[in-house]
């Protein structure tokens, strides 16, 4: 629909007169417009696909007659890295734009007339700025900035007018050292990414991002510590020894998240507490302690090669996937060991397991449970694949006789050439609330892997009984519903991503 509104736009400009239009989008008009300084004041955007043109020289005062243009998008829908664009040093940019959109930018700099007033986005990706401009500018009303792969630039701009900006994305600036302490000012900075800055060492102490919610520092290899910051963190391929923050979500915050991938000197993680927590620490293979309780609701825990965890680290972890009936739905957590837990009583070889009904205790049909993985390699693969795990749930006596099959796709987060028996959990949620009483004699559960390197050799499982106590009509109603834990020893080999797999 979007691509079929575009062509029904373009269809009626053409019909226009050129000395008409509002918007300029022919390449080729484009380039006569900017070489001949014809622009006018009805000129409100320009959309300029610069992959359909050979070369263009731009005017000095090319946008200067252009007194009304709102939006200025350059671009390459045919990417390659030919400079098709020239631009005088002096060229002056209308203070009218809102949005300002210009893929490879060709000067290093922008130019010293620039007046960014009335700027709402700023997007000048795959530039070859070593800075964007001097001093201070007013950037009052600047929303969004990106400056992707700007390889080049070593000195961020100063933002402390940029008290409304809510995105900025730095990714790919491979010469960036520092965050200036101008960021203490974007109160409103909602998400902030900075992937593959590979140069970058320091973030300021007193950044106060009270409205952050995303941090993405994936490949920030040279970054040793983090500072403070409130909510949602990635930060991966780092060098990070303390994670000595004090995480604390605000009453608006309801989600948090940290990627630690490859983070090989951080030895703890700090207290946190959120709805929805996603910890991917693949790889910190120095980490010792972890928070005492995860105390979210929906939790996705990944631990992989993490083999300096302490005994309470990993009872931490295994625990937090036990932290109540419906509390884990679509969690998991995963992290390196040998042993089924204790608690697991109910065990059996290979890949099935039944659970029969023991005494005078009930077992309930449509239970929650939940399942646990020992993953350890196997035998060499022939392809990269990402495996599910099924989970078929079995009970043929009752008024509803169960057999159904629950899928689980991201089951194996982050693990690649895995070496070694993880353990992994996650939750399965069955329960309909018309049929939590129905009682079966026995459940039967089998299991499978869509990967033939993935063996279940072991499954072990613990049931818990939550009784609720309910009033209708007078009347006490007993709902018992049991929480099913189960534990399934894999064995595994898992290499995605394959970036340096050379043969097979």
């Amino acid at each position: 629909m979007h691509k079929l509104l575009q062509q029904v736009g373009r269809q009626e400009i053409k019909r226009q007169e050129p000395w008409k239009r509002h918007i300029l989008i022919d390449p080729h008009e484009i380039c006569d417009v900017l070489q001949s300084n014809k622009g006018t004041r009805t000129v409100k955007g320009i959309s300029f696909d610069i992959s359909e043109i050979d070369e263009v020289i731009i005017s000095e005062r090319a946008f200067k007659s252009m007194r009304n243009l709102r939006f200025l998008s350059v671009y390459k829908a045919r990417y390659d890295e030919i400079d098709r664009v020239d631009i005088p040093e002096e060229m002056e940019f209308p203070p009218s734009l809102r949005l300002l959109h210009w893929e490879a930018y060709p000067k290093k700099s922008l130019t010293s007339s620039f007046n960014p007033k009335n700027l709402v986005e700023l997007n000048m990706d795959s530039n070859k700025f070593m800075k964007l401009w001097e001093g201070t500018q007013p950037l009052t009303n600047l929303k969004k900035m990106s400056l992707v792969l700007s390889k080049n630039l070593k000195v961020l701009p100063d933002l402390s007018n940029a008290t409304n900006l809510e995105q900025l994305n730095l990714s790919g600036c491979t010469s960036l050292v520092e965050i200036p302490s101008s960021f203490s000012n974007l109160h409103k900075l909602d998400d902030l990414a900075m992937m593959f800055c590979e140069n970058l060492e320091v973030i300021p102490a007193d950044m106060n991002l009270a409205s952050i919610n995303s941090i993405n520092l994936v490949g920030c290899s040279r970054l040793r510590n983090i500072p403070f910051m409130s909510t949602k963190r990635y930060g991966s391929d780092t060098k990070l020894e303390e994670g000595n923050w004090s995480l604390k979500t605000s009453t608006q915050v309801m989600r948090f998240g940290l990627h630690l991938n490859d983070c090989k000197k951080l030895e703890s993680l700090p207290e946190f507490s959120s709805e929805f927590m996603f910890i991917n620490a693949d790889c910190c293979e120095s980490l010792k302690r972890v928070p005492h309780r995860f105390n979210c609701k929906y939790a996705h825990l990944n631990f992989s090669y993490c083999f300096k965890l302490s005994q309470e680290a990993r009872r931490s972890i295994i625990q937090r996937s036990f932290y109540g009936p419906r509390d884990f739905v679509n969690g998991y957590a995963c992290l390196p060991e040998r042993e089924l837990p204790e608690e697991f009583n109910h065990r059996a070889k290979g890949n099935c397991l039944t659970i029969r009904c023991q005494g005078n205790k009930p077992l309930y049909a449509f239970a929650t449970f939940r399942v646990c993985l020992v993953l350890s390699p196997h035998r060499e693969p022939q392809e990269c694949t990402i495996p599910s795990i099924m989970c078929r749930r079995i009970s043929k006596d009752g008024l509803y006789p169960v057999d159904d099959t629950q899928f689980y796709n991201d089951a194996y987060p982050s693990l690649s050439g895995l070496a070694t028996e993880h353990l992994f959990v996650f939750l399965s949620d069955m329960d309909q609330e018309d049929k939590s009483l129905e009682v079966t004699s026995e459940i039967q559960f089998e299991f499978s892997c869509s990967s033939p390197y993935i063996e279940i050799v072991e499954c072990g499982a613990q049931i818990r009984t939550e009784e609720t106590v309910r009033s209708k009509k007078g009347a006490k109603r007993i709902n018992f519903r049991s929480c099913i834990i189960l534990c399934i020893i894999l064995v595994t080999v898992v290499l995605i991503p394959c970036f340096n797999l050379s043969s097979l």
